[in-house]
C-alpha cells in the first residue's frame, strides 16, 4: 500500500469508492427485492437491509461527507416506511419543519449573496460589461425558472381531482 492511499484526508480512488458504495447498495436492493417478491414476512430481507444500512453508516462515519449522509438518510427513511409505516407517518412533522427551514433560508441566502457580490464591486462602471451581463443573466434565468415551474405544474395539472380525506 502506498502512502498516497493511506492518507485518511484524501478521498478514496474511484474504484475503491465504487466498491465501498456498491456493497451496501446491492445488499439493500437485494433485501427490498426479496421482501417485495416473497409477500411473506421473512427475517432475511430485514437482516439484509439493516446490514446494508449499518455498512453504509460505518462508511459515512469514516468519510464525513454530507452527500453520503443524505443518501443514507433516504435509505433509512425507506427502511422505516417498510418496517414501521405507522411510525413513519407520525414523523411527518420533521419533514414539515425541514421544508419550512429550507424555504426560510434559501431566498434570503440567494438575495444576500447577490447583494454582497454586487456591492463588493462598487459601481457598475467599475465592473463594466461583466456587471451588466451578470444582471441580465440573473433576470433572464430567474424568468426562465419561473416559467418552467409554472409550466411543470399547470400543463400536467398535478393534483386535479384528488380528494383528500379529512381527519
Amino acid at each position: 500500500m502506498n502512502s498516497e492511499s493511506a492518507d485518511p484526508t484524501k478521498p478514496p480512488r474511484p474504484r475503491a469508492y465504487l466498491r465501498l458504495v456498491l456493497a451496501p447498495t446491492s445488499l439493500y436492493i437485494i433485501g427490498v427485492t426479496i421482501a417485495a417478491v416473497s409477500h411473506t414476512h421473512s427475517v432475511i430481507p430485514e437482516v439484509l437491509r439493516i446490514a446494508a444500512l449499518t455498512l453504509a453508516a460505518i462508511y459515512a462515519l469514516r468519510q464525513r461527507n454530507m452527500t453520503i449522509w443524505i443518501l443514507w438518510s433516504m435509505f433509512a427513511g425507506v427502511e422505516l416506511g417498510l418496517d414501521a409505516p405507522s411510525l413513519a407517518l407520525n414523523l411527518h412533522v420533521f419533514s414539515d419543519i425541514f421544508l419550512r427551514l429550507v424555504k426560510t433560508i434559501v431566498a434570503p441566502l440567494i438575495l444576500g449573496t447577490l447583494i454582497s457580490g454586487i456591492a463588493a464591486h462598487g459601481s457598475l462602471k467599475e465592473v463594466g460589461r461583466l456587471g451588466i451581463k451578470s444582471l441580465v443573466y440573473f433576470e433572464v434565468m430567474t424568468t426562465i425558472a419561473l416559467l418552467v415551474g409554472l409550466a411543470a405544474i399547470n400543463i400536467p395539472r398535478a393534483g386535479v381531482g384528488l380528494s383528500i380525506p379529512t381527519s
